[in-house]
């Protein structure tokens, strides 16, 4: 988990939300209950609590006491389950990253850039799985961001003695903790990027002789336009500082700062709403709810047996006809007593606390959050609707995904190319979350409309790519070989034999 001092030298805005990150963050990994048992805050404002408890407690309860009371609650996830179910939409078809597209189809990825399927980031890793961490980023706290680097090596070295070194320009994530300030000015009549704070930590086996501890470190990155207007970078990682200027290939200076900013809602510096917020606070107000529903099984779910003296009986002849010494109580069962009637009492929990928590869940689903029903049948329009609520956020966030990701690849191309400019290529993250293939009933109506010759050979291989159905490779016209020649020339009489 990303831990970073709040209120120095932040920017503004990142103070404001960062607790709403910190509450979607711990009910995603599952840390609500781990933090409610640890500490407990004696206030009802969810977002104070993820600093302290997340179960609110009585100021007269004892730590003991408010330790089996949390303990008791089950926290049921649904945030993380929301967060997979809408991360899962968003990949559950490829995504078409290649070079332009000739004849109808795409080629290879430029030289330039065709090394970041394997090798994306600074870390090594490929562009798929850092595209995918961005996507729950994005789905979850609505911010991240990417930073375009050239190897400080690189400065001074030919063309030819970078190609050869393999030092390429690298992409690097950053989540929105490690955002802490930014700032735009208007240049040219323009509003531009011309400062970020970037914090990254991260940690290491160090060896000593024979010897092996674990060290944490924290490298400071901050990205600026110089008093000319020219873009340097100044790196601390509290022992060295170092200042150095990316080139572009053809070796000029940058006058704008190669950061990419992902949000929510749009690309903008400013943060964004964070979509898994309000849907994590009812999270945790059911956990609050099981709390003190498990509470109220656990002391009144079991009877309760009642001794009710008899008139003529005082307390003292009752101990003494029954053989009770002074201070004990009648036990329940295998033993009779004279002078007293037993009945057993057995309350009722209330519903109310059920019916709290129903309405809790609906008030999720209605607002996007998905739940998982098990042991009940669903029709397939009654899946689509229910998922659409959680959907219609996500078109946002996949366009601005394939937006920024687009920004930067052009960008690593600018440091890559000789020219300076970026090669022509293809980004088309999918857009489909639904399950909405073709039925096989409509497909044979399409086939034998093709074969009527009223439904044209490249729609009906387009219907058939679409859905996975044709052959890798294919084309409309092998596809119509295959078919036989002639076929969709033909007439047919459907009275015919």
């Amino acid at each position: 988990m990303i831990t970073t001092n709040v209120g120095v030298l932040n920017h503004p805005e990142y103070n404001k939300a960062f607790k709403k990150w910190q509450v979607v963050r711990d009910c995603v990994n599952d840390e609500v209950k781990q933090k409610a048992c640890k500490n407990a805050a004696i206030t009802c404002d969810s977002i104070a609590r993820s600093q302290h408890g997340y179960i609110i407690r009585d100021p007269n309860i004892s730590d003991e006491a408010y330790h089996m009371f949390a303990g008791r609650a089950v926290f049921k996830n649904y945030t993380g389950n929301t967060l997979a179910i809408l991360t899962g939409a968003a990949t559950m078809r490829p995504y078409t990253l290649s070079g332009e597209t000739v004849d109808d189809e795409p080629s290879e990825l430029p030289e330039s850039i065709a090394y970041i399927e394997s090798s994306f980031t600074r870390s090594g890793l490929s562009y798929q799985d850092s595209m995918k961490a961005r996507l729950r980023e994005l789905t979850s706290v609505g911010r991240a961001g990417v930073w375009v680097d050239f190897p400080s090596s690189a400065q001074g070295l030919s063309s030819g003695e970078i190609k050869a070194k393999k030092l390429m320009a690298t992409a690097q994530s950053f989540k929105a903790e490690q955002i802490t300030d930014w700032s735009e000015k208007i240049i040219n009549g323009r509003k531009q990027l011309n400062y970020v704070k970037l914090n990254e930590c991260y940690d290491q086996v160090v060896q000593d002789g024979s010897d092996f501890t674990r060290e944490t470190y924290e490298v400071c990155y901050e990205l600026f336009l110089d008093e000319d207007g020219y873009y340097s970078v100044k790196r601390d990682d509290g022992t060295t500082k170092e200042i150095y200027s990316p080139k572009l290939g053809k070796g000029q200076r940058l006058t704008w700062i190669p950061f990419q900013f992902y949000g929510s809602v749009d690309n903008t510096p400013s943060i964004d709403p964070t979509p898994l917020f309000k849907i994590s606070e009812i999270n945790i107000a059911l956990f609050n709810l099981d709390a003190t529903f498990r509470q109220s099984m656990w002391l009144f779910g079991a009877p309760t047996a009642t001794f009710s003296l008899n008139d003529d009986v005082s307390a003292d002849e009752f101990m003494k006809l029954n053989g009770l010494k002074d201070g004990e109580s009648p036990a329940f069962g295998g033993t009779a007593y004279v002078g007293c009637e037993i009945n057993l009492a057995q309350i009722n929990v209330d519903s109310m606390l059920i019916t709290a928590m129903d309405k809790d869940v609906e008030t999720m689903a209605q607002i996007g959050a998905q739940i998982i029903t098990v042991g009940q049948n669903e029709t397939a329009e009654a899946a689509r609707i229910r998922k659409s609520a959680g959907l219609a956020s996500l078109y946002d966030v996949v366009e601005n995904l394939e937006e920024g990701d687009t920004n930067v690849i052009k960008w690593m191309m600018m440091f890559n190319n000789q020219s300076g400019q970026p090669d022509e290529f293809i980004l088309q993250l999918n857009r489909k979350f639904l399950d909405d293939g073709i039925s096989p009933q409509m497909l044979q109506q399409l086939i034998s409309m093709n074969m009527m010759g009223k439904y044209p050979d490249e729609y009906l291989f387009k219907v058939m790519k679409d859905n996975n159905l044709a052959l890798a490779g294919d084309n409309s016209i092998d596809y119509k070989e295959r078919l036989g020649d002639g076929v969709g020339n033909q007439s047919i009489n459907p009275d015919e034999e």
